[in-house]
C-alpha cells in the first residue's frame, strides 16, 4: 500500500423494522485515517450524518432509535436513534473490547456484549 493511500470497510447492520421507518438505515465505515464510523440516513439513503464512532452497532429490533456501540471507552446507548450517546459500562471490566453486541431475542431491553475477557449481560428497565 502506497503511503497516505485509503483502505475502507464497508459495513451495515439491521435489523430495522421497515413498516415503521421505512426511510431510515444505518451504516458504518472503518477507514485506516478515522477508524469505525457510523451513520444514519433518515431519508432512504439520499443522505448520510455521521452519529458516532465505534463498532459493532446493534439496533433494537422493537424500536429503531435505541442503538448500542462500541466506542472508545467501551460500551455505549442512544435513546435518540444516534443523537446522543451515554456509557453503560457500569459492572462491564475496564478496559473494555467489545467484540460483538447482539440484543436478547425475547427482551430487547438486555443486550449481550462478547468482549476478550467474557461475555456480560446489560439490562435495562423501561
Amino acid at each position: 500500500m502506497e503511503s497516505g493511500e485509503l483502505r475502507s470497510q464497508r459495513f451495515c447492520n439491521g435489523p430495522v423494522d421497515r413498516s415503521r421507518t421505512p426511510t431510515t438505515l444505518y451504516a458504518g465505515e472503518y477507514s485506516n485515517r478515522s477508524g469505525y464510523e457510523i451513520y444514519k440516513s433518515t431519508d432512504g439513503a439520499a443522505s448520510w450524518k455521521r452519529i458516532g464512532a465505534g463498532s459493532p452497532l446493534a439496533i433494537d429490533p422493537q424500536n429503531s432509535s435505541i442503538l448500542y456501540a462500541a466506542m472508545p471507552g467501551g460500551v455505549f446507548r442512544s435513546t435518540d436513534g444516534g443523537g446522543t450517546w451515554n456509557s453503560v459500562n457500569a459492572g462491564l471490566p475496564s478496559p473494555i473490547a467489545s467484540l460483538f453486541l447482539t440484543f436478547d431475542p425475547v427482551n430487547s431491553n438486555t443486550v449481550y456484549a462478547a468482549t476478550s475477557t467474557g461475555v456480560f449481560t446489560i439490562t435495562f428497565v423501561p
